[in-house]
């Protein structure tokens, strides 16, 4: 095995900051941390400070035009989302943004991953335009369906696209807002699907008179959670949208997220403290002071990366990503704990079926010499937990693996 060692921090950054250790030190220069301001958005996150004006962001200009033209004329929109946990969390948020600025919205599509695969298809795009669809506003997918676009639009239909992965081979007809697209000049790219759901929100109900100031931050609960399941780097504004999230989640208003924590033996606490005014300060300061408060929870990214993401990706694994958006879009205490326990019941039996498959491999590599890839394919193998079985095998054998699910003539790994 070949070690790649990252490179020493330099003395001179090691003497500019002798209030941190060393390792410390080694740990921010390895993350790029490399300055002040780094280092303190790091490790004290401002939300006043430190997210970005979401109008920097390419394309937001004109899909927040078009959007609102869209509601003013009652055109019918549709939101269609990826079905993993960042999209469906992401769906939930720009859903929200659109019903509180009383848009008519024609429901939320997620695809099933089994039938139809990731991204935009065309049976879903003829099917949205046979129930009245005008405008598409995707969440976590898009910038590699052209093809698609083009159809949506031959049909009478625009599409605006919020997604995060790199557009691939030829740009789709659509406003684009994504801050991997070439030219973006957005100071952080690094944005999970829902991150960038929720930039489109903070855009659309800036300076709205019939929302209240800072209404979106109650929909930080889902960013948070889709920024650590979706595994981007919690640096920057994730850092921040995953800080504010955690804090949100501890006092959320969603039935389904409160009912999902309980299943997965979460108690969430919140404690809040007021700030302490500082005598001596000037008397307007100290009125600007008085009555903040700090706030902290025993939540943190482990409990949502290990904890609430696999119950709602495990949705789309064995069943229907929507059965996770009726949880975190339900209104009722009752919905709310059904679909709970349904999710929890389906991700136990997530390991039955993931341990089935890895006794079935075990007992084709205990008839052959292993080699430095493993690579088993079989029809009776679910799509949807084969990575998990990929990832044990990698874990044990410390190589490669390639773990297939053959369906209709085609292999998917």
């Amino acid at each position: 095995m070949k070690w790649n060692i990252k490179q020493k921090a330099p003395d001179e950054f090691i003497k500019k900051f002798p209030e941190y250790p060393p390792l410390v030190l080694q740990l921010l220069y390895d993350r790029g941390l490399d300055a002040q301001e780094k280092i303190d958005e790091f490790f004290n996150p401002d939300y006043s400070q430190d997210l970005h004006d979401p109008f920097l962001m390419s394309g937001m200009k004109e899909a927040v035009e078009r959007i609102k033209k869209a509601i003013k004329d009652r055109e019918r929109i549709v939101v269609f989302a990826d079905y993993d946990c960042d999209g469906v969390c992401g769906g939930v948020v720009m859903e929200a943004g659109l019903k509180a600025l009383g848009a008519n919205l024609g429901g939320i599509y997620i695809p099933d991953r089994h039938k139809e695969g990731f991204g935009l298809n065309k049976n879903a795009v003829k099917e949205l335009k046979e129930k009245g669809a005008e405008l598409i506003i995707t969440v976590d997918c898009g910038v590699v369906n052209h093809e698609e676009v083009d159809l949506a639009n031959s049909l009478g239909m625009e599409v605006i696209i919020t997604d995060h992965h790199s557009v691939i081979g030829k740009r789709p007809a659509a406003i684009i807002i994504d801050p991997h697209q070439e030219g973006d000049q957005y100071p952080f790219e690094d944005l999970a699907g829902a991150g960038v759901a929720f930039k489109v929100v903070q855009a659309l109900v800036k300076g709205e008179e019939k929302i209240s100031e800072g209404w979106e931050k109650w929909l930080l609960d889902l960013v948070a959670l889709a920024t650590v399941a979706d595994m981007v780097p919690l640096l920057g504004e994730n850092r921040t949208l995953v800080k504010y999230g955690l804090i949100v989640m501890a006092q959320t208003k969603r039935s389904g997220l409160r009912e999902l924590m309980r299943v997965a033996g979460l108690s969430p606490v919140l404690e809040k403290k007021k700030i302490p005014t500082a005598e001596g300060v000037d008397s307007l300061v100290s009125r600007i002071e008085t009555g903040r408060y700090s706030f902290s929870t025993n939540l943190n990214s482990h409990a949502l990366g290990f904890r609430l993401a696999p119950r709602i990706n495990v949705t789309s694994s064995l069943a229907h990503a929507n059965i996770a958006y009726d949880l975190l879009s339900a209104e009722s205490e009752e919905e709310a704990k059904a679909l709970a326990e349904k999710i929890d019941e389906i991700n136990r039996d997530k390991y039955k079926v993931i341990d089935k498959l890895i006794a079935d491999v075990e007992e084709r590599l205990r008839d052959k010499k292993i080699g430095k890839i493993i690579f088993e394919a079989s029809d009776e193998w679910p799509v949807g937990v084969v990575r998990w079985a990929a990832q044990k095998f990698r874990d044990k054998y410390y190589r490669p693996v390639f773990i297939f699910n053959i369906a209709e003539g085609k292999a998917k790994a």
